[in-house]
């Protein structure tokens, strides 16, 4: 098969690519902004897979069996695109996710009810957010003419580079847990079931969909079902730091959100995401494999790479704003010797010493002022 993989440097097209080329038949052709060395099978294409006119130019050259569109678009981009991608492929992976689900006391499964459906909450239907654009772009497909897509809802996805904590990704908590200061959790979660799936699972689990014309117009959940609490994640977590620097993972569970919700803009994730109960059902994924499919242990699966993100160099301080807030948050300081520049000085001490609530309102003031 021949198969363009559009966004493929991420956490599940990293394991992707090198299981599709383990199959001598099939030649992957991958988009990235950064360049790349090609191999025999593997074609890397530096370009910016959002520029249509650029994507247009790859596929005109070369006819593809499959597209796998790892690409976050907004409706309009998704609109403008979609019929081109399935007019010039045979199947057509789009990932959506599965934070497009409600709250469920059941275990989810595919046809599970979806926020956009169900939610009354008309300002977080308002918003566009996410999980709501991700599910009228899942609309857009099945109201289609079209048989050949394939819609992929992963939930979190962990790997190497990218350990989730609640809503935060590695950048935003393991600094701290190395440096040993207080890791911030939004939300007493700590109780909350979740799931947490390999990357190498989800490119096994991908292995049987890709070119198999039998799952096409179907919605193909990926979605560990073992369950597993946060706080049994976090005890995860602590253990590999206590490994590798002899002293466990200091934790603060911000009961009150309000201050994390403003500076990182996400209060419908913590509110339809990080503080729901999430257990998956993989029945549907057991058929799909053709048996029982063997995933991946999170207590050793994450333990691993949390050892592996451990040894790499690059988890450093790179927001000092939201340093600050943490700070402010477990009442800690910043050391002078993590200030890479004086001028970086300013932006911590305003989120150590005033809320983000009080920062918000005078911007509100100035911009009002501005607009006079």
């Amino acid at each position: 098969m021949k198969i363009l993989v559009l966004g493929g440097t991420g956490a599940m097209g990293r394991e992707l690519v090198p299981m599709l080329i383990s199959n001598e038949s099939n030649t992957v052709t991958v988009t990235s902004r950064n360049k790349i060395h090609s191999s025999s099978r593997i074609k890397y294409i530096q370009g910016n897979a959002k520029d249509l006119s650029f994507i247009r130019q790859i596929i005109n050259n070369n006819q593809y069996d499959v597209i796998v569109d790892f690409m976050l678009y907004t409706i309009k981009e998704f609109k403008e695109r979609y019929e081109f991608y399935l007019r010039s492929c045979n199947q057509y992976l789009f990932f959506s996710s599965a934070r497009v689900y409600a709250a469920s006391e059941e275990p989810i499964k595919e046809d599970s009810p979806r926020l956009l459906d169900v939610s009354t909450d008309q300002d977080y239907l308002f918003q566009g957010e996410y999980s709501l654009t991700k599910a009228v772009q899942e609309d857009v497909l099945r109201n289609s003419l079209y048989n050949n897509w394939v819609i992929i809802r992963p939930y979190k996805t962990y790997s190497n580079n990218r350990l989730q904590l609640g809503v935060f990704e590695l950048e935003q908590w393991l600094y701290r847990a190395i440096v040993g200061k207080t890791v911030v959790v939004p939300g007493n979660i700590k109780n909350l079931h979740t799931s947490l799936t390999s990357s190498k699972d989800t490119a096994r689990i991908l292995l049987h969909v890709i070119g198999n014309n039998a799952v096409n117009r179907r919605i193909i959940q990926i979605a560990n079902p073992d369950k597993i609490t946060w706080g049994e994640i976090i005890n995860i977590y602590s253990r590999c730091i206590e490994d590798k620097y002899g002293r466990k993972m200091k934790v603060y569970y911000a009961d009150d959100t309000t201050d994390i919700e403003l500076l990182f803009n996400n209060k419908y994730r913590i509110k339809y995401d990080g503080m729901i109960d999430r257990v998956f059902d993989g029945s549907s994924i057991n058929a799909l494999v053709g048996g029982k499919f063997n995933w991946t242990p999170a207590d050793i699966g994450l333990a691993e790479c949390t050892h592996q993100a451990l040894k790499m160099k690059g988890v450093k301080l790179n927001d000092y704003g939201v340093e600050g807030m943490f700070d402010r948050l477990t009442q800690e300081h910043i050391s002078l010797l993590d200030i890479s520049k004086l001028k970086n000085m300013p932006k911590y001490l305003l989120h150590r010493y005033f809320s983000e609530k009080m920062i918000d309102h005078v911007k509100m003031i100035v911009h009002r002022k501005r607009r006079k």
